[in-house]
């Protein structure tokens, strides 16, 4: 049968296959290898590539564009992986949460810092994208049908036409008196410029 396409059992089945030199204790790895190492589930931290755009760049200027260059040469990666989008959300959301600077990223540009009126113009922008897939989800919840659904799973199911239909009317303006939010807290307060 050899040669004609065969399925047999490999080396794993019949005990040929080995383990590793460490595993054989051929090769030792010193414990302090894993010492002051945090937990990190199969990535390699942020923090130091944060600290370094935040060392190099500081408090970017309202208005300023920085290059994905710029960044990927602070950072040494390259701007089109996944690495570099990761540590580039993690520094967004802290120049957002410590120094309230909102930030966008054009295609094939980089990130901008956003001036007061910019960030109104892409607020009402993602707004209007929540508000459609808003209704998207109230009438996908609509039309779910009756004839496999057990009397519990139709009580759920009026439940989440329910809500999501309110919700939908809330943010579509069918209620006329929603206030404003208030601005949180935990913002710092820029000085007008």
């Amino acid at each position: 049968m050899a040669g004609y396409g065969a399925v047999g059992f490999g080396k794993v089945w019949r005990g040929g296959a080995g383990h590793g030199p460490v595993w054989q204790g051929k090769e030792a790895v010193p414990m302090e290898a894993h010492m002051d190492q945090h937990l990190h589930f199969g990535g390699l931290p942020t923090e130091p590539d944060v600290k370094k755009l935040q060392e190099t760049l500081g408090v970017p200027e309202i208005g300023n564009l920085i290059s994905h260059e710029t960044i990927a040469a602070i950072i040494r990666t390259p701007w089109k992986s996944s690495r570099y989008r990761t540590v580039v959300q993690v520094w967004r959301k802290r120049l957002l949460k410590e120094h309230n600077l909102d930030t966008t990223m054009p295609p094939g540009q980089g990130v901008k810092i956003l001036s007061a009126r910019e960030r109104i113009v892409v607020t009402e922008s993602d707004f209007k994208a929540t508000v459609r897939k808003g209704r998207r989800v109230a009438v996908r919840g609509s039309i779910i049908p009756d004839a496999d659904l057990s009397e519990l799973e139709k009580q759920q199911r009026d439940h989440v036409r329910m809500v999501t239909a309110r919700a939908y009317m809330a943010m579509s303006g069918e209620v006329k008196r929603l206030k404003p939010p208030e601005t949180p807290p935990s913002l710092p307060r820029r000085k007008a410029s």
